[in-house]
């Protein structure tokens, strides 16, 4: 009996050494990483466990957290099974669209990836660019490798044909393989090959700046007819000012406001009543700039 008591005395020193809860009645009154055991009622690590657990994105392998990424990568013909870390063969064939991202603005050049994989691997990855809706195609390149598994492609898209149109678009990757081809989810994008209408002069407000009034709001009008206008890439640039492009913030109808505190404007709170006039640089979609000059 009294080896009972030292054996059990034994467990719980371990337990508690290992940060463990020493008595439990299930697996709820133990640590992640850690069982109950209803012989013992004494939270224990499993053989090969991992304690304390692994962290999202890893698993436990013989006692040790490691990625569950595959690595090497796994060819074109496999798969990458992330509970186990290890490369299996495909079963189904899959093509996905990996980059750019959904409804984003295209010009003259279009960047695109995707992920292959099928049974016996992947012959190659076009590219399309077709009408909206339908298979009538506007624009391809084939893709090319970019990994030595041969199951990632990458290539760019050239839209300076005078057919294409501006405004909304379809971007497929269509895999070939050795029983056919696959088509990926239709991915739309913006075509925008037109420079948008700048205005020449915008709006500075209030007039005068001090302790009343430490910003400046200008508004300016940004427009396109075809594709629309992307707003995160509209900019003001003040150039006679330090300071990053300021991001605009749509406005009313096509106008976009940007917020300039006059402190950038070397304007400090103690010289009330002035008024300055700075070059100011507007930045329409991915156009060439629209000079003007705007009162402070």
């Amino acid at each position: 009996m009294r080896f009972g008591w030292l054996a059990v005395v034994s467990l719980c020193v371990a337990a508690c050494s290992a940060g463990l809860p020493g008595a439990c009645n299930s697996d709820n009154d133990c640590k992640a990483g850690s069982k109950c055991d209803p012989s013992r009622n004494v939270c224990v690590i499993p053989n090969g466990g991992c304690f304390p657990a692994c962290v999202g994105g890893q698993i436990c392998v013989n006692a040790q957290c490691r990625s569950s990424e595959c690595n090497p990568p796994c060819n074109s013909d496999e798969v990458c099974d992330t509970n186990t870390a290890t490369c299996k063969p495909v079963t189904t064939p899959t093509v996905a669209i990996t980059s750019p991202a959904s409804n984003s603005f295209a010009g003259l050049q279009l960047q695109v990836t995707a992920d292959a994989r099928a049974p016996g691997g992947v012959n190659g990855v076009d590219f399309q660019v077709r009408q909206t809706g339908t298979t009538t195609m506007l624009a391809h390149a084939a893709g090319a490798a970019t990994s030595q598994s041969g199951a990632n492609y990458a290539a760019t898209v050239l839209l300076n044909g005078g057919s294409i149109p501006d405004g909304a678009a379809d971007l497929v990757a269509v895999m070939t393989y050795p029983n056919g081809t696959l088509d990926s989810t239709v991915l739309p994008i913006r075509i925008d090959l037109t420079a948008p209408s700048i205005s020449t002069s915008g709006s500075v407000t209030p007039a005068w700046l001090g302790p009343a009034a430490t910003n400046a709001t200008v508004t300016v009008s940004v427009s396109d007819s075809g594709a629309g206008v992307d707003p995160a890439s509209v900019k003001l640039t003040l150039t006679e000012v330090t300071h990053a492009p300021y991001s605009g913030t749509p406005g009313n109808g096509n106008s976009f406001n940007f917020t300039v505190p006059m402190a950038d404007l070397g304007i400090t709170a103690g010289n009330q009543g002035i008024s300055r006039s700075t070059p100011a640089t507007w930045w329409g979609t991915r156009r060439a700039p629209s000079r003007a000059r705007a009162s402070r």
